[in-house]
């Protein structure tokens, strides 16, 4: 998620169905929400993300770690999010 955002910035989707799709990576139907298939899909995003980092000069770890740092809100919102998909439903 953070190595999309530095790429695309925060206003762009960054779920694995996007990445995908944004990427040009093919999931077989049968392949797609299963264990295996997001493993496979999510090392192919992540090759092509480091590539397209480099591309843009982030190249050590340690710049991409500097630049991740101003992207951390996009963490912190997805997991207020899940926390509030987890909390039960009330009924108000």
């Amino acid at each position: 998620m953070l190595l999309s955002a530095m790429l695309w910035g925060q206003s762009a989707p960054h779920s694995l169905d996007a990445l995908t799709e944004r990427l040009g990576i093919v999931i077989p139907e049968g392949d797609r929400h299963t264990a295996m298939g997001d493993t496979l899909a999510t090392a192919e995003a992540y090759l092509r993300l480091i590539a397209a980092l480099e591309a843009k000069g982030l190249e050590r770890f340690e710049d991409i770690l500097t630049e991740a740092r101003r992207h951390r809100r996009l963490i912190e919102d997805a997991n207020n999010r899940a926390a509030e998909a987890r909390k039960p439903d009330t009924g108000d």
